[in-house]
């Protein structure tokens, strides 16, 4: 991201400060210069923004919080950005905006539920190899239930939580393993597993909430379990 953000302006990092600043960046982008200045058939092949977007959109909204979402995928999977760390191309993954923390987990844990992804996988444009395309004209219409404050909070409780687990979980599995020990493998390998039941209790105990709430029938909660 070779941008500065300042207010509701984005300025492109001059090529003196890229090459200081980060130079690994810099480094990689001079290897692939001319790949970088061919592009739309020569209009970025300019000494003052090769390394620049060809369509620098929505560059202000990067670092803001947001929930994310691959424009392809196999099931409604969806993540938070709470910090804003994470840049998005806005084409292979879409970016949802909300009005405040709580709701962008409560939206996470409704997105993540098997009702809102078995509506989403009969109503979403298919792909091949069993994929569907995620974006907004398939997302947006998506069936919300009808919530108190007290249950807003407690869906928004339970996602962050599940957010949480999943990382733990994903860093953990992120180790390096090579110079480990047989026993320092074990304990990574056991707290794995521990982490991996957390999260399906935390699943189950979040599908039940989210059924509940959308008032959904015995017979209409195995309906959707089975896909």
């Amino acid at each position: 991201f070779p941008y500065v953000t300042t207010g509701e302006t984005a300025r492109l990092i001059s090529a003196e400060q890229m090459a200081v600043s980060f130079p690994l960046a810099w480094a990689y982008l001079k290897r692939n210069e001319g790949v970088l200045r061919g592009r739309e058939r020569g209009k970025m092949n300019r000494d003052d923004r090769w390394w620049g977007y060809n369509y620098p959109k929505n560059l202000i909204k990067q670092h803001q919080p947001k929930l994310y979402v691959a424009q392809t995928v196999p099931t409604l999977r969806v993540a938070y950005d709470e910090s804003g760390i994470h840049c998005l191309n806005n084409v292979r993954v879409n970016g949802v905006f909300t009005n405040s923390a709580e709701h962008a987990w409560f939206l996470l844990g409704i997105l993540n539920a098997p009702v809102a992804d078995y509506v989403f996988r009969r109503t979403a444009k298919p792909k091949a190899g069993g994929y569907f395309e995620a974006n907004k004209q398939f997302i947006a219409p998506l069936p919300m239930p009808s919530v108190t404050e007290d249950e807003h909070r407690e869906v928004a409780r339970r996602a962050e939580e599940l957010q949480v687990l999943h990382s733990e979980k994903a860093v953990l599995q992120s180790t390096p393993t090579e110079r480990s020990t047989d026993e320092t493998s074990d304990l990574l390998t056991i707290r794995v597993n521990v982490l991996e039941n957390q999260i399906t209790r935390a699943e189950q105990a979040m599908n039940r909430l989210v059924y509940g709430l959308y008032s959904l029938s015995e017979d209409e909660i195995r309906l959707v379990e089975r896909g």
